[in-house]
């Protein structure tokens, strides 16, 4: 165990939203503390935060992570940046492993010492599938549009076409922009259940253990996705272990 005050911030960048949390010093879990959508509302919400040391993983451009690190480090925040690399008991399956989405990594990292197979569904801005193996094999994934990615690139070609953020799940749509929604939530959905057979396929013999994340996980049917454990700060979880395997 260490002291609470001893503990940076853990903040995940995503495509279009940030997300912060704490791990106490009681339980070592994370507890979510902040969220928003831009720098300038990170910025702000840590000027109201007492620690110094952030640990940070961001699925920006390598230009906007670096001058943000360099916005941070000029306030006087010491910044630990993770990056996709090697890992104890992990193994890659990317001939170019700096290529694998630092998120996914994470969301693998967090999972290894499990020592079960798993099945990653991260369904944000995009949704991405990953398959780990109980030997911390990483056999491999999927990555598509998320629901809103596919929403608006229906509606970007058409100005008659809007994009309705509400619509009622499930069944038809009675307007074109209610089809829009419904008929994107339903190749969210298929992709989802694809991705789950998909990966009994790779494992036939195997049990599995599925792990949903992602904001956009509210908008599937969990029925129809079976067992699973719905972790919605994965990716944190991953940073925080990484960071302990730093020390």
């Amino acid at each position: 165990m260490f002291e609470a005050n001893s503990t940076p911030l853990f903040i995940e960048m995503g495509n279009s939203a940030w997300k912060a949390a704490r791990a106490t010093s009681q339980t070592d879990i994370l507890v979510a503390c902040g969220r928003g959508e831009t720098t300038l509302q990170l910025h702000a919400w840590l000027a109201q935060q007492p620690e110094q040391t952030l640990v940070l993983a961001s699925v920006g451009s390598e230009a906007e992570v670096v001058a943000l690190v360099d916005t941070l480090c000029e306030k006087g925040y010491h910044v630990m940046r993770a990056t996709t690399g090697e890992a104890a008991d992990f193994k890659h399956c990317y001939q170019e492993p700096q290529m694998l989405g630092v998120d996914r990594w994470l969301t693998m990292l967090a999972l290894r010492s499990r020592k079960q197979n798993c099945v990653i569904l991260d369904a944000g801005t995009a949704f991405t599938l990953d398959v780990l193996d109980a030997n911390g094999q990483h056999l491999g994934g999927w990555i598509s549009p998320g629901l809103k990615l596919m929403q608006h690139a229906l509606v970007s070609r058409s100005e008659r076409l809007h994009v309705n953020e509400e619509w009622v799940p499930g069944g038809l749509g009675s307007s074109t922009q209610d089809a829009i929604g419904l008929g994107c939530q339903a190749a969210l959905q298929g992709v989802c259940e694809q991705a789950i057979e998909r990966a009994r396929a790779l494992l036939p013999h195997a049990d599995l253990e599925v792990f949903l994340t992602g904001g956009d996980i509210r908008y599937l049917n969990l029925e129809r996705i079976g067992a699973h454990q719905h972790r919605p700060l994965l990716v944190l979880e991953g940073l925080y272990t990484w960071w302990r395997e730093q020390l």
